[in-house]
């Protein structure tokens, strides 16, 4: 069973799926970096995986667990293009994906956009579309 960070069952994102955009699955690496807020300080840059993602945010892995609320700057890589998609979100969830979570473990989190270029959220939604539904390989340690 799939549980939340604070030991409860996982239930989906708060409140429900209230997506109002499809979801597409697509495996992307990316890099993120907190933004400073709150007492937070800024962090270097850390990578991850992009799982899915749709016009309103993504779903990400990576190694450490971040709290709701939490702002991120995100590169994602394009591989097919050789190119990357900056842009800015916030942490909506977060899940914890192991049993017995070990440092270094995946956490899953959803995230929406706070800010992306047009072209940049095309790009996404383009990838995602033509993309093969994938395994993400373990999150690399940073």
């Amino acid at each position: 069973m799939d549980t939340l960070a604070e030991g409860r069952p996982k239930a989906g994102p708060p409140g429900g799926d209230r997506r109002g955009a499809e979801r597409r699955t697509c495996v992307l690496q990316m890099r993120y970096q907190t933004i400073p807020g709150r007492g937070r300080p800024r962090r270097s840059w850390r990578k991850g995986f992009c799982l899915n993602c749709s016009a309103e945010g993504l779903l990400l892995q990576i190694p450490q667990l971040l709290p709701p609320g939490t702002g991120l700057r995100l590169e994602i890589c394009l591989p097919a293009r050789s190119a990357v998609v900056a842009c800015a979100a916030r942490v909506r969830w977060n899940e914890i994906t192991a049993p017995t979570p070990q440092p270094g473990d995946p956490y899953r989190h959803g995230a929406v956009f706070t800010a992306i270029t047009p072209e940049g959220r095309a790009a996404l939604e383009t990838l995602a579309s033509t993309a093969p539904r994938a395994r993400p390989p373990r999150t690399p340690r940073s």
